[in-house]
């Protein structure tokens, strides 16, 4: 059943990012391909489709987007839009980071809207990436999907009477992420330095770091409250006290494989012994607890 486990988890690890060299018709008939839309605060929508978790901001403005799922969810994005006024009405797209199932639909959007990302963002987008643990590679973007305005470190941008920071966190999930503060709504949208109640991806190879990552946590659990809307990249809409869950767990399972290598234990001897069981949970989302160990162990080695 652990093998089978696995090999589930790894198939849908494949589905995480857009691979512009597959064909478009490799589609995935389990994942949705329609939006839920949820209003989280007055003119504020999460959307959950098939890739991260978007956020939509309505208002005097027009429309603003933090991600925006994966290529093959243009046409339900598009449905979605329709019902806030249409995409002609977006101004601003915000990526999180440059992963396919983020950044899927900039190309689209990018005729009308002003994309906003971290530096590091567009310099991957623009050339071509792989992400070696997964056997995925993606092209470089065309040039109408790559972000126009990019910042360093911290930018303040003031759309539809809100007050956004949008701050880069080094080294955490990739070498370019960006946390999205709504300081005037007590929200925050994480993008993928957050995964709800599942074992996060981390792509080392591509600039990001465990020990960072923990650390980017940390640091957001000491600037919300109880009462901060929480938005992840994956799983649902979310809060202070699961984000400090998730942090535990990070900590705690990150332990555990340090334990296991100051015992001598290969990676592969540590993915066979296992964490313990009260991390069993964590495990059920698309990553496996087997290759959330590997993950662990090579960051730590």
């Amino acid at each position: 059943m652990k093998l089978l486990h696995s090999i589930v988890c790894y198939l849908l690890l494949l589905t995480l990012f857009s691979t512009p060299v597959l064909s478009e018709e490799h589609a995935h008939d389990s994942v949705s391909s329609t939006f839920v839309s949820t209003q989280v605060k007055p003119g504020i929508h999460f959307l959950q489709g098939k890739g991260g978790n978007v956020l939509l901001s309505t208002g005097k403005d027009g429309l603003l987007l933090i991600d925006n799922d994966y290529k093959e969810m243009s046409s339900a994005l598009s449905d979605a839009l329709g019902k806030f006024g249409g995409k002609e009405k977006l101004k601003v797209v915000i990526n999180t980071h440059w992963h396919g199932d983020h950044t899927g639909n900039n190309v689209m959007l990018g005729d009308t809207a002003q994309i906003i990302s971290h530096d590091n963002v567009r310099v991957r987008l623009s050339s071509a990436q792989e992400v070696k643990l997964f056997e995925m590679k993606t092209e470089p973007m065309d040039e109408a999907g790559l972000p126009d305005l990019t910042y360093s470190k911290r930018m303040t941008l003031y759309f539809n009477a809100h007050d956004l920071e949008i701050a880069h966190f080094p080294k955490s999930h990739t070498d370019g992420d960006s946390i999205i503060f709504f300081n005037d709504l007590n929200l925050v949208h994480m993008g993928d330095i957050f995964f709800n109640e599942m074992y996060p991806f981390i792509d080392i190879e591509n600039g990001g770091n465990l020990t960072h990552y923990t650390e980017s946590v940390a640091a957001v659990l000491k600037r919300i409250d109880e009462e901060t809307v929480v938005v992840p990249g994956h799983g649902k809409l979310s809060n202070k006290a699961e984000l400090k869950s998730f942090h535990e767990m990070l900590l705690g399972t990150t332990a555990e494989v340090q334990k296991m290598i100051a015992e001598g234990l290969s990676k592969e001897k540590a993915q066979k012994k296992g964490l313990s069981s009260k991390w069993e949970a964590w495990g059920k989302g698309f990553l496996s607890e087997s290759i959330w160990i590997g993950i662990v162990f090579d960051s730590v080695a």
